[in-house]
């Protein structure tokens, strides 16, 4: 199988990629220069004869959201996506499988969402998500459209797990504002699972959450990682705080929304880790390790 990856550098994308190559695709993985005006035709000619397509680009959020950098954030989703299903589109026989990233951070952070709720939030967040998922539904409808809105990955070799758990250690771990806002996650090893299970069950379509089940907030993932590394977690930080040094982005730590996985549940998939506990343990157990090998060396 031809397996297309935008996104390939990066943190989920380079582990998609692997994965891929491990069930035998042939995995082309795409740059921000294919997508450059004026290479279209290009682009065109490197999608021929794709079976799936992965569309996993996107600027980092992890950086301070000017008004020129948000214009990345919102270009590199929505403008990458737009041409991508262009050249889709003119394909004399079009892939069967595009999967596109969006995020849960399409729903109010209050409430719980699945996927066919009518309802999003009128943030900057909620608008990206918007536009970029209608972006992907313009996707030939020969062609099976899965929009993966994802939760936070948890990860010991990257994504928000690793700066946290060094937080931790140094004593300076603790909960945000009241605690009470959620705290939506996903380990990768099960989002990993869930590209799989997309690529297999031909009927999954539309939508889906990639959340764990598990209904967490920032005052139990605080506790149970300070259990997990035998540190005290005493701090409260008070939202106006992380306003005055995040700037706007700080709603990724003071909100936070729940999504229940009820189409992935519903079509017979089973998290590997839908406790936090769980996860954290896990995640502790692989960081240390990783630690240790390269202090080894």
């Amino acid at each position: 199988m031809k397996t297309i990856v935008t996104g390939a550098s990066g943190f989920i994308g380079q582990h998609l990629c692997s994965m891929l190559r491990s069930i035998g695709d042939e995995v082309v993985p795409l740059s921000r220069t294919d997508f450059i005006a004026g290479r279209f035709d290009r682009l065109v000619q490197k999608l021929k004869g794709a079976d799936r397509i992965f569309n996993l680009a996107g600027a980092s959020l992890n950086h301070r959201w000017t008004r020129e950098y948000k214009k990345e954030i919102v270009n590199s989703r929505i403008q990458t996506t737009a041409t991508l299903v262009a050249a889709i589109n003119v394909q004399e026989t079009p892939p069967s499988l595009f999967v596109s990233t969006s995020a849960i951070g399409y729903y109010p952070s209050d409430g719980a969402y699945i996927e066919n709720a009518e309802v999003y939030t009128p943030t900057f967040l909620g608008y990206i998500c918007r536009k970029w998922e209608k972006e992907a539904e313009r996707v030939t409808p020969k062609t099976r459209l899965v929009i993966t809105r994802l939760a936070p990955v948890l990860s010991s070799d990257g994504g928000i797990f690793p700066a946290m758990e060094r937080l931790f250690r140094y004593g300076l771990g603790g909960k945000v504002g009241s605690g009470k806002q959620t705290f939506p996650w996903i380990m990768l090893t099960d989002l990993l699972r869930i590209y799989r299970f997309i690529i297999e069950n031909t009927e999954l379509k539309g939508v889906i959450n990639c959340s764990a089940p598990d209904i967490t907030d920032n005052a139990l993932w605080t506790k149970a990682l300070g259990q997990e590394l035998h540190r005290p977690t005493l701090f409260t930080i008070p939202p106006y705080l992380l306003r005055a040094i995040l700037g706007e982005r700080s709603v990724l730590l003071t909100e936070g929304q729940h999504a229940i996985p009820y189409k992935l549940e519903r079509a017979g998939f089973t998290f590997e880790y839908s406790n936090i506990c769980d996860a954290l343990a896990r995640l502790c157990e692989k960081h240390t390790k990783a630690t240790s090998h390269v202090l080894e060396y």
